[in-house]
């Protein structure tokens, strides 16, 4: 419960994190607003994911492409219900360590099982890790530099296509 009231309570959000996943390491951000979550990773490539809980799109600025597609079809739809969804957590594992609490879960999304693995540090909490595996890929996300009350622009969160010029 007290994971799952921190989690809520992250509503206005960011992190800096480093991905790690099939021999690639990737660098980003990630921000958590009332109803979507922008990840923005700028290493090695330019690329902008905002996802609600029925839409979202990919953005890369390297390639000029856009694309829309349903999140929840997705390792990122995990991410989405992780941080929005305060049910998701309720049936996991939680394994306790000195200074660290784990939580692990696994399910599917259509067809695909997933296994995820969450790592908050304790007093206070704060989420530090995430390792995911899915469709046969395993993805690891650590959590650094974490701001909290965080204040967007009204338009932060938007699906409107950026590489469109007016």
């Amino acid at each position: 419960n007290k994971i799952n009231e921190h989690l809520n309570s992250l509503e206005f959000f960011s992190a800096n994190f480093i991905q790690s996943n099939d021999g690639t390491i990737q660098e980003g951000t990630i921000h958590l607003g009332e109803k979507r979550l922008k990840i923005k990773y700028f290493s090695p490539s330019n690329i902008t994911f905002v996802m609600s809980e029925k839409k979202a799109m990919y953005v890369n600025y390297d390639l000029y492409e856009v694309e829309y597609f349903n999140p929840l079809k997705t390792p990122g739809g995990v991410l989405f219900e992780i941080f929005k969804n305060n049910l998701f957590l309720s049936n996991s594992k939680i394994v306790k360590k000195e200074k660290t609490l784990i939580l692990n879960k696994d399910g599917f999304v259509g067809e695909d099982k997933y296994v995820i693995n969450i790592f908050f540090e304790k007093s206070p909490y704060l989420l530090r890790k995430i390792k995911l595996e899915y469709g046969g890929k395993q993805y690891t996300i650590t959590f650094v530099n974490h701001q909290y009350n965080v204040t967007f622009r009204d338009n932060f969160f938007s699906m409107v296509n950026p590489l469109i010029v007016n």
